[in-house]
């Protein structure tokens, strides 16, 4: 069972697809992860709000699909 997005999580899924379709270079994760990260540091509070919102709201619809989940991460 994947784990709910949170609105970093988002954030970063959203400036991933911008960033895809607007540019024509390609550039890894690591790349566009750090560019999303000054980004995301960079927006005013109204935007961080929009994603947290929709992080609660990510985290309802996985509660609903996913009743009594709970991380329990496997040791190697």
């Amino acid at each position: 069972i994947p784990r709910p997005l949170n609105s970093w999580l988002i954030f970063l899924k959203d400036f991933t697809a911008k960033i895809k379709t607007e540019s024509n270079v390609k550039l890894c994760i690591k790349d566009i992860s750090s560019m999303a990260s000054k980004s995301w540091s960079n927006q005013p509070p109204q935007v961080k709000q929009f994603f947290e919102i929709l992080g609660v709201s990510a985290k309802q619809v996985h509660t609903l699909i996913f009743p009594g989940y709970k991380f329990r991460p496997e040791r190697k």
